[in-house]
């Protein structure tokens, strides 16, 4: 007997008692459902596919960060609150200074700051930010204040994403979409909030609060940029062949700054090297401490070749038999894989904050040189 499926819709004026369905084969019965779900699969793509900003939120945007400088002197209520109604997330600051180390310790996804500010104006943070090559893609907006005469260089150097008029404030809404769009579309290029970290390296902090420490802070930062920058270039000039370039590299940050220990290392997948400096004699058991370091941390499997600029390591434990600090810093090398540089110390205290901020903006100019 063939199977059947009853069905239908009960005419009106009809119940269950008194109405007699007329049988539906199965085989109609399974191309009818068919049919409806392919209408509303159709439907979904549409609406979800073609349409997302009216159904899916694919990208949460409470997740973008704000950063907003504004100090007491020029507050936009309006256009605060325009971004938290755009549901973005805000960090408030008062001062540039205060901005910068809100952005070296947590990032952001766009800043958004006045043009009057009472240490940094508006102009020299842009400019401050834009400079830097692993944060020039962060959206900078500033907001025109009127006891900022607005400068005609400044306005174009400083390299702003956006400048909002006194004017254009006065549509906050419009203003906040526009900020809204910046920091979506910088995300979708794949910015990662953390990358705006490296915005400075500061050697002290800084903060609004304490204007001569950050001011000294900020110039520190800036000459040792001026010197590894040289630097890089110098050794840019004598890539090849390696041993020039040790030799050059090894000449160049001792005249600097003379550590225990300093190493660069290369994790060439077939041939993993390494060139290591010390200042002083060394024991074996020491080097063989330091090669260990390495390979861990680069996770080097083959055997890696060591050359010691100096002095051999000494084979009866004399000189130095122990480094109490060791920093690896990793350089994303383009030319032959992961590198790093290495410095040791047998202080306990470690490096102070200027020779750290110093290895750190080595590391960063060094990487299309390694």
């Amino acid at each position: 007997m063939a199977s059947r499926l009853a069905g239908g819709v009960l005419p009106s004026g009809q119940d269950h008692s008194t109405w007699d369905p007329q049988p539906v084969p199965i085989g109609d019965a399974l191309g009818l459902i068919a049919a409806n779900c392919r209408l509303i699969l159709s439907h979904l793509v549409v609406e979800y596919c073609f349409a997302p900003s009216r159904h899916l939120n694919l990208m949460n945007d409470a997740d973008i960060k704000v950063l907003y400088v504004e100090d007491s002197r020029s507050s936009n209520s309006s256009l605060r609150q325009a971004l938290k109604d755009e549901g973005l997330t805000l960090a408030f600051c008062g001062g540039g200074f205060d901005a910068l180390d809100e952005l070296s310790v947590d990032g952001a996804d766009v800043v958004v700051a006045s043009t009057a500010l009472g240490d940094l104006n508006g102009f020299q943070l842009a400019a401050l930010i834009k400079s830097s090559e692993s944060t020039q893609g962060l959206p900078v907006v500033l907001l025109e204040d009127k006891l900022v005469k607005v400068d005609d260089f400044w306005s174009k150097a400083a390299g702003c994403d956006l400048f909002v008029s006194t004017e254009d404030l006065k549509e906050p809404l419009k203003v906040a979409k526009s900020i809204k769009e910046l920091a979506v579309g910088i995300k979708e290029s794949g910015w990662k909030r953390q990358q705006a970290t490296s915005v400075l390296v500061p050697t002290q902090g800084f903060s609004s609060t304490r204007l001569m420490e950050s001011y000294r802070s900020l110039l520190d930062d800036l000459l040792l940029e001026r010197i590894v920058n040289r630097m890089a270039r110098t050794l840019t000039a004598m890539v090849e062949p390696r041993s020039q370039f040790l030799d050059a590299f090894f000449e160049l940050v001792s005249k600097l700054f003379e550590p225990d220990l300093i190493g660069l290392v290369v994790a060439d997948v077939n041939n993993p090297w390494a060139a290591l400096r010390f200042r002083e004699k060394v024991s074996q058991q020491a080097h063989d401490e330091v090669v260990s370091k390495i390979t861990g941390s680069l996770k080097i499997s083959a055997n890696i070749t060591v050359e010691v600029k100096g002095q051999s390591p000494d084979q009866a434990g004399n000189g130095i038999r122990s480094l109490s600090t060791f920093e690896l810093l990793p350089v994303g090398a383009e030319k032959q894989g992961l590198g790093a540089l290495v410095f040791g110390s047998r202080d306990k205290a470690g490096f102070s904050p200027s020779a750290k901020a110093f290895m750190t903006l080595l590391t960063q100019e060094l990487k299309p040189v390694v």
